[in-house]
């Protein structure tokens, strides 16, 4: 996946342009450096680790879903982190903590890679690929969570490696080149398919949002065989994605402990009508009025899922992990994943920073990031228009060649969460993390509406400047996250 990545990270774009390279290692550096450094993460995963050797040595299957905190999880990651005690027998909890930091930077460094050669694939413009790049690269969103030993970025890199082998395999699938070339395409094809395979299972074996996943390979298929139904061939729409599915879900079920985890899920959800996770459900939402329980963050439907309170998160650029309400934009998810995608220190948690230069940073990534969201939402909506287009080839064209097969996924991704926080309603419910396997998805609905953007101001040069500014000022802002995100860290690390 690495090397064929690369090699389309450098040959997609118009020259080898070293602003890639610039910015892939100044990216890696700081995950590097923030992943050395940090000392938390969201949750206690390596408790997992843990209970999972202890278990092998009293050869026990593993601990039951309920015997910590996060055991109700998939258990690829926490596997992967009790390597050092298995074969090295390192097993203190610093041992695993650091392989698993390790392993998850690795994994981080790796998904900007990816990232290139996504956008690579979609535009040649230098100038929207290079901003675009850097804003994924240094989110400080994306970089704080491959930091952490949590089984986030497990779920993020193999979701997005899913979506990217699930989109080439269908271009390779769709668009014939040359008869000489149909052999070396037929491989292609086959790899991908293969290596979109693999890349579900480990994803499905790291994270049980991997629910998701499987929904927006499904919807992907689904809506390529209706933009394709007068073109390709029923084994193509119907007979391989049906295939597909059914060896991934053999797999899950013939893996040690590959479906049991959602054996778990599915008892637990039926048992309290819902939840499937480690608290009690609480009652639904109402509709308007708003009803505060526990930790608040749905109160009711229209104040969770019907608002964007800008104007307070721009006052108050940060949460308080306790059960006051205030501020307001802890109640709305989409605030929520606003602000936890833009600003590093917007929950608090696991590190905490609230002093002036914290403060001004908050604020300007509040008002800096919005002309980008409204970008990905008309880029997401053009993707839509798309399958309304009559001419069937310029709809199969647009659709597969700029990325709209991994739309699906950031779909999947957002209905998930939306459930998910309906069900639970409790702010700690309302992660951008949860949403970020569907990356690629979302980077194609912001490349298309960039795109879009810069034509509709192709004689409009002060306007498209604008533009252009504001987009560089979020990437200088994020970078001014992680710098204070890596002063916190050095006074947490050496003020001992």
């Amino acid at each position: 996946m690495t090397t064929k990545s690369l090699k389309r990270f450098r040959s997609n774009s118009s020259t080898m342009d070293p602003f890639y390279w610039v910015t892939l290692i100044v990216a890696i550096t700081i995950r590097i450096a923030i992943g050395l450094l940090n000392e938390s993460a969201n949750d206690n995963h390596i408790e997992v680790s843990q209970k999972i050797v202890a278990s092998l040595r009293l050869g026990q299957p593993g601990p039951a879903y309920d015997d910590c905190w996060e055991c109700y999880h998939a258990r690829g990651f926490h596997m992967a982190a009790a390597l050092p005690c298995m074969i090295g027998n390192a097993c203190a909890h610093e041992s695993m903590r650091l392989f698993g930091q390790l392993l998850n930077t690795v994994l981080s460094s790796l998904l900007v890679v990816l990232v290139g050669g996504w956008i690579g694939t979609l535009v040649r413009n230098k100038s929207i690929a290079r901003v675009v790049f850097a804003l994924v690269a240094l989110n400080p969103r994306l970089i704080y969570i491959g930091a952490q030993a949590t089984n986030d970025m497990c779920a993020i890199f193999f979701g997005s490696c899913a979506s990217y082998y699930l989109y080439h395999y269908l271009r390779y699938a769709y668009f014939r080149t040359t008869e000489s070339a149909r052999e070396s395409q037929s491989r292609r094809t086959w790899g991908c398919l293969l290596l979109l395979f693999f890349s579900s299972v480990l994803c499905f074996i790291s994270k049980g949002s991997a629910f998701a996943l499987a929904g927006g390979i499904m919807a992907s298929w689904a809506v390529q065989a209706y933009v394709a139904r007068h073109i390709a061939s029923r084994t193509k729409r119907v007979v391989i994605p049906f295939l597909f599915l059914l060896a991934l879900v053999t797999s899950l079920i013939l893996l040690p402990n590959g479906f049991a985890p959602y054996e778990r899920y599915i008892q637990r959800a039926l048992a309290t009508k819902g939840a499937a996770i480690n608290f009690e459900k609480p009652p639904p939402p109402p509709f308007f009025s708003p009803q505060y329980y526990g930790r608040p963050g749905v109160t009711s439907i229209v104040h969770g899922f019907f608002t964007f309170r800008l104007l307070n998160l721009i006052k108050y650029p940060w949460i308080e992990n306790s059960n006051e309400p205030s501020p307001i934009h802890r109640t709305s998810l989409w605030s929520q994943l606003y602000g936890r995608l833009n600003f590093v220190f917007f929950d608090q948690w696991p590190v905490a920073r609230k002093d002036l230069p914290a403060l001004l940073v908050g604020r300007t990534s509040m008002i800096t990031a919005f002309l980008p969201l409204l970008i990905l939402i008309y880029g997401g909506l053009s993707f839509i228009r798309l399958l309304f287009v009559k001419n069937q080839k310029t709809k199969l064209l647009g659709w597969i060649k700029q990325g709209g097969t991994c739309v699906p996924f950031a779909l999947s991704y957002l209905m998930l969460l939306v459930v998910f926080c309906y069900n639970h309603r409790g702010f700690e419910a309302m992660k951008v993390i949860y949403i970020l396997p569907a990356l690629l998805g979302f980077v194609a609905c912001f490349v298309r509406g960039l795109r879009q953007l810069v034509v509709h101001l192709a004689n409009l040069s002060a306007l498209r400047l604008i533009v252009f500014s504001n987009l560089w000022a979020v990437v200088v802002v994020y970078i001014l996250n992680s710098a204070l995100l890596f002063d916190l860290l050095i006074m947490n690390k050496f003020s001992r």
